[in-house]
């Protein structure tokens, strides 16, 4: 009976073993790739779908699975652009992710205000094409800021510049004070070749900022003078209007009785305009050409109008520099001209102009046949009762 039971336990275990196979163990291997990092600069820390590696650029990343991972770099005070990169490994290759990484930047800002508005603003002597009142965005440092407005003197301001800050400066603008020389010569006036010369001499000597100097030609001793043919109505009125009889004739700020013949003259008379010369008005204008149209801005400044007494113009006229004949024009022998008036802007007699703080005048006419690059636009005012020159400017 027992043997029976052995022989039925073999058989059932050979039945249940029958048609089963056994375990068989496999290795399955994923396939990887690899990711070469690099930056520029060197040094960020490398991130590999959103987790730090331990690695920075440039080095080589191993054993990345096959597939799409985000790449990314950082780095202290720069930023990347763009911010990660999606690179796709390939089994048993090589993939290359480049980062350009861009300093990040601390501004600072400077608001700059004026008194008139309007005067163009400089950093270190450049232009900003900005003007007064606005705000400049500036890496931080030291600067050089200065406001400049025709008919005012520059304003300067040495800023230093820190990151995240504003500084704000704001100043009244000094007006400009100019002493207007008008001469009167014509080209075959022979004692007119010692005052053209001593005028030469001014020019070359003085301070540029603190004179205007413009030259009216007469139609005596010759009435062929080219210049007085260029402008004879103009120069005519201004002849009439200080009652010329002689040549060459001086007129420092409306003042007759000044001797051109004698250099020392013209220095003192200067000298002495200057110094009693406090206005307080200001003239500032602007000129641009287009096409062949010039067009000017003149903006008058009168500071104290309650006190701006009697009947005051305004004048505008265009002066011509370095001009040039190879024979004289005339008989006096003189080849070289400067500063020479080519007509009005404005009205023969002036303008007339309000008792209020801020008035606008504006002019437009066709460019005449001189060259713009020698041409300057002179604004003055003038109290037509005394003749005396309140306020000069020149652009």
């Amino acid at each position: 009976m027992r043997t029976r039971n052995c022989w039925f336990i073999f058989f059932i275990s050979l039945f249940l073993s029958c048609g089963v196979k056994q375990p068989i163990e496999r290795t399955t291997e994923q396939p990887t790739g690899m990711l070469f990092v690099t930056s520029s600069p060197p040094g960020g820390v490398i991130l590999l779908d959103h987790q730090p590696t331990g690695k920075t650029t440039p080095d080589t990343l191993f054993n990345i699975s096959a597939g799409a991972h985000v790449v990314q770099v950082r780095l202290a005070e720069y930023v990347s652009t763009p911010d990660s990169f999606l690179a796709v490994v390939e089994a048993n290759q090589v993939h290359h992710v480049d980062f350009s990484l861009q300093k990040i930047i601390r501004f600072g800002q400077a608001a700059v205000a004026t008194t008139p508005a309007g005067a163009a603003i400089f950093i270190n002597d450049q232009p900003t094409g900005q003007t007064t009142p606005d705000t400049l965005t500036l890496q931080p440092g030291p600067y050089v800021i200065s406001a400049q407005l025709n008919g005012f003197t520059t304003q300067q301001w040495h800023l230093d510049i820190v990151e995240d800050s504003l500084i704000q400066v704001n100043a009244g603008l000094a007006i400009q004070q100019r002493v207007l020389f008008e001469g009167f010569a014509n080209v075959s006036c022979t004692p007119c070749v010692e005052a053209s010369h001593n005028l030469d001499r001014f020019r070359q000597e003085m301070p540029p900022d603190q004179f205007v100097m413009l030259e009216y030609y007469a139609n005596w001793p010759s009435p062929n003078d080219p210049f007085y043919k260029a402008a004879p109505q103009d120069a005519k009125q201004r002849i009439l209007y200080y009652g010329l009889t002689s040549l060459p004739s001086l007129f420092i700020n409306g003042v007759t009785g000044v001797d051109a013949a004698h250099y020392e003259n013209i220095v003192n008379s200067f000298q002495t305009a200057y110094a009693d010369q406090k206005a307080q008005t200001a003239i500032s204008l602007s000129r641009r050409l287009e096409e062949d149209r010039l067009k000017v801005k003149v903006d008058l400044y009168q500071f104290d109008p309650e006190n701006s007494i009697g009947d005051r113009r305004l004048f505008v006229a265009i002066i011509e520099n370095e001009i040039h004949f190879d024979a004289p024009p005339g008989s006096n022998g003189l080849v070289d001209f400067n500063t020479v008036f080519r007509g009005f802007l404005s009205s023969r007699q002036g303008d007339l102009i309000e008792p209020q703080e801020h008035q606008s005048f504006a002019y437009d006419i066709t460019w005449p046949a001189f060259v713009f690059e020698n041409s300057q636009i002179i604004a003055f005012v003038q109290n037509i009762a005394t003749k005396r020159i309140i306020q000069t400017t020149i652009n």
